[in-house]
């Protein structure tokens, strides 16, 4: 019999110690999780003011001003401004050595 409380005042014991670090842990778990959803908070916060930013940014009405009075040059693209590789290679090169072109035909081909 005594045995028997001896072996059962030794599993309270571990159980007890057990139960306390498990309840340390889930504070420390719970602090952590605070933690994040307040960070989540104030990220999402952010993303609200930016896309409100964003908006206004990008509204047709002030990026219309904007344009009018920085760039008043500023003309729609024409077809006839646009050149095949071809076209640009005689007009801008013509006049260069065959290196000039080999080299710079290696650039377009490496960006490609």
């Amino acid at each position: 019999m005594r045995q028997l409380s001896v072996i059962a005042l030794c599993v309270l014991i571990v159980l007890g110690i057990c139960v306390s670090r498990i309840k340390y842990e889930v504070v420390f778990l719970r602090k952590n999780l605070n933690k994040i959803n307040n960070e989540i908070i104030r990220v999402t916060d952010d993303l609200r003011v930016f896309g409100a930013e964003w908006s206004y940014l990008n509204d047709p009405k002030r990026l219309a001003e904007l344009a009018s009075k920085y760039l008043p040059q500023l003309q729609p693209i024409v077809h006839k401004q646009i050149l095949r590789y071809d076209d640009f290679v005689q007009h801008k090169y013509a006049n260069r050595t065959d290196a000039k072109r080999q080299a710079f035909d290696k650039l377009l081909d490496s960006l490609m």
